[in-house]
């Protein structure tokens, strides 16, 4: 199990320190696009439903950038989701 870490409005999905804990053992290696199908499987199995969509369009972060969905990134605690924002 690892944990991630959430901002923005993903964070009522996420423990009080905003961290959601996943399922995968780390160091697994993984394409970002697959660690956001996984999080949408958690999120259906926690009944997170409405949030779905929000987690499609959210990137995965590691501690240097952000990564595409094709990107391989080693599963560790660290990782972060981003959801989109507006504003001006």
């Amino acid at each position: 199990m690892i944990k991630v870490r959430f901002f923005g409005a993903l964070r009522r999905c996420a423990d009080s320190d905003g961290f959601f804990e996943l399922p995968v053992d780390p160091g697994t290696i993984l394409s970002a696009g697959d660690l956001k199908r996984i999080l949408t499987s958690e999120f259906e199995k926690r009944g997170f439903q409405m949030d779905l969509v929000l987690i499609s369009d959210s990137v995965i972060a590691d501690d240097e950038s952000i990564l595409q969905d094709h990107e391989p990134v080693q599963v560790r605690e660290g990782l972060a989701v981003l959801p989109p924002v507006c504003g001006g």
